[in-house]
């Protein structure tokens, strides 16, 4: 694969940008994290209290279903996609695609439970605090939490 120059020349004009892209996109996820926080079924990926996530670049904030949820990524990806908001399964596993079916996996069944139980969530550094709130407000609907 190679990047042409105009994508090369973009990526270098975002650079200046990058601390305070990489501030606001782990303020999305913190504020998710404040706003489903009293939901037990919800957890977050990579989200470690301890460290403080200092390394964490917070490209994307994906929650991930506890086996208590009564709900699946399913119905949290329908229900917000019946408010018109892009949420995603996280990506599935190369052992599970028809093309590595044959081919031999190693791992202990990580990647097929954040499959199977992990929603990719809005995370843009543009998002508002708007958007967020719709987002969560269709999140405690569908796991019928408390607004």
């Amino acid at each position: 694969y190679r990047m042409s120059n105009i994508l090369a020349a973009l990526g270098v004009g975002q650079l200046s940008r990058l601390d305070e892209m990489v501030e606001r996109r782990r303020a999305v996820r913190d504020a998710y994290a404040k706003h489903l926080a009293d939901i037990p079924s919800i957890s977050f990926l990579g989200r470690d209290s301890e460290t403080g996530d200092a390394a964490d670049n917070c490209w994307l904030t994906c929650v991930i279903l506890g086996a208590e949820a009564d709900k699946t990524p399913d119905d949290v990806i329908a229900a917000l996609g019946e408010r018109n908001i892009e949420a995603r399964h996280l990506w599935k596993p190369m052992h599970l695609q028809p093309l590595f079916r044959n081919a031999r996996m190693f791992g202990g069944g990580v990647s097929e439970h954040l499959f199977a139980r992990g929603v990719t969530l809005p995370s843009g550094s543009v998002l508002s605090a708007h958007d967020i709130d719709r987002v969560v407000t269709a999140i405690r609907y569908v796991l019928d939490a408390e607004a």
